[in-house]
């Protein structure tokens, strides 16, 4: 039922009660007998019927005019009340097709706010993939950096050792030189005592002796 409906049952029936409220006055006022005095005769008391008859008929056609009027006055209301809820119903209606709308409008938003959302958590899906490879990456390299730390600390140690060992061994080579031209002077000078010592014909042996010891300096040692 709507609101119109409801109005104007509700209407109706505050009309009904008041007629029915008029209809049990007159019909009151139409049976109480007027008292006349204890001693009356029957002329007067046919007058008086007739009196209270037409006093009778004088209060119904009086509640009928005062029915006709209320009636009157409720059609009006009814009308205005009418022309008020037909504006009222418009309005609603408007503001109800003005939701509607909006309602519309706010689910397209909303749909597309899901499809949005929904975009977005396939990228971040991507990302979370994406960020967890670069991890399992980022542990590769770092097992190969300590791996390859390791590997320079080896070769680093084994360098070091190179290099002593190379300074070990120039020494002795340079020792080496020393003794062997300590060796040679003292070869030398023992070849001088015997030339200087020995007879010409010795000295020939030692002429040739000394060409060979030329022969031997000259010869390189082979480090």
């Amino acid at each position: 039922m709507s609101v119109l409906d409801c109005i104007q049952s509700k209407i109706s029936k505050e009309l009904n009660e008041k007629i029915k409220i008029n209809i049990r006055d007159a019909d009151v006022k139409c049976i109480q007998p007027n008292r006349a005095p204890t001693k009356h005769k029957s002329i007067r008391k046919m007058d008086e019927t007739n009196r209270d008859a037409s006093q009778c008929g004088r209060g119904v056609s009086q509640f009928m005019l005062d029915d006709l009027q209320l009636a009157a006055e409720l059609g009006k209301t009814l009308l205005e009340r009418n022309k008020e809820l037909e504006i009222f119903l418009k309005e609603y209606k408007c503001k109800g097709d003005e939701q509607e709308r909006e309602i519309v409008h706010l689910r397209k938003h909303i749909n597309a706010m899901t499809e949005v959302n929904d975009s977005r958590l396939k990228v971040y899906e991507q990302l979370e993939v994406g960020i967890q490879d670069l991890e399992r990456a980022n542990q590769r390299l770092i097992i190969e950096k300590n791996s390859d730390k390791k590997q320079i600390k080896t070769i680093s140690s084994n360098n070091e050792i190179l290099e002593s060992r190379c300074e070990e061994l120039s020494q002795l080579l340079n020792e080496s030189k020393q003794a062997l031209s300590i060796e040679r002077r003292k070869s030398d000078r023992l070849q001088q005592e015997l030339n200087s010592s020995m007879p010409p014909t010795d000295k020939k042996i030692g002429e040739h002796s000394d060409k060979r010891n030329v022969k031997v300096k000259n010869l390189k040692p082979a480090f």
